[in-house]
């Protein structure tokens, strides 16, 4: 796995739906400011069942996952949907006579998010993943054995530098509130709650706290927990709003003491 941080960000800046689920016309999600750069924050308001959770759910099927690479770097991507089963396209099929279903989805390579109202030009390159499947009555044709669906593998044009893993974490709505500790390991799948419920989310105050913690603690690791924690603090300050840099993010854990009580 690449490095999170230093990782060549790739993010979604519109997808498009036609026949998915509840969604019948063509309709379009923009995911940017206005001026072709991404957000850093989007807000989904809708009564149940008008479709959030198939958009969220979308935007993760429509992730670019490699499916050409040539010593080392990735030349040709495809959407992560390819490589579902049919179970999980005849879900995605609008019910109700013989439809076309179509999803699009753009992504800005190399470009890292930026404050709003910043007069930072786009120069960054966009890629396009494209799949497209025939349904009837909300299922895939009868005589499909294998797993259906159109696409194009969408070609990398050379100096665009794609990573081999796209960071994407996401959780539903019946998600259960943070109780994993960070004894338990690697995290799982990050985008296990938005497809499976229930599941079971780590305690994200846990993480940080213990991340603190180590950080300041003696030990021959130290330097490296600290690195880590600068990281965190990292993409905190990318991500959350009116955060200037990761110098304003403080931790305020429980203090330390010495044995002396000092």
């Amino acid at each position: 796995m690449t490095d999170p941080v230093n990782r060549t960000p790739v993010y979604l800046t519109s997808i498009e739906l036609e026949n998915v689920r509840c969604f019948g016309e063509r309709q379009t999600l923009d995911l940017t400011d206005g001026q072709g750069r991404p957000v850093r924050w989007m807000l989904l308001l809708g009564d149940n069942g008008v479709g959030k959770t198939t958009l969220l759910q979308c935007l993760a099927w429509m992730r670019p996952v490699p499916c050409a690479v040539e010593k080392g770097r990735v030349t040709a991507i495809q959407p992560a949907l390819t490589d579902e089963q049919n179970e999980v396209l005849n879900s995605l099929i609008r019910v109700g006579g013989k439809v076309e279903v179509t999803l699009e989805a753009r992504h800005c390579i190399g470009r890292n998010l930026t404050p709003a109202g910043s007069d930072d030009a786009d120069t960054a390159p966009s890629l396009t993943t494209k799949f497209a499947m025939q349904g009837e009555n909300g299922r895939l044709p009868e005589d499909t054995e294998d797993t259906y669906g159109k696409y194009e593998p969408t070609q990398v044009p050379d100096g665009v530098s794609v990573p081999p893993d796209i960071a994407m974490f996401a959780y539903g709505a019946t998600r259960r509130p943070g109780a994993v500790k960070l004894e338990r390991g690697e995290p799982t799948d990050p985008l296990a709650s938005l497809f499976e419920s229930p599941t079971e989310l780590y305690d994200a105050e846990d993480v940080l706290l213990k991340l603190d913690h180590r950080a300041t603690m003696d030990g021959a690791n130290r330097d490296e927990w600290r690195r880590q924690r600068q990281r965190v603090k990292k993409i905190l300050a990318t991500v959350l709003p009116d955060v200037a840099n990761e110098e304003a993010i403080h931790i305020l854990g429980p203090e330390i003491f010495d044995e002396s009580g000092g």
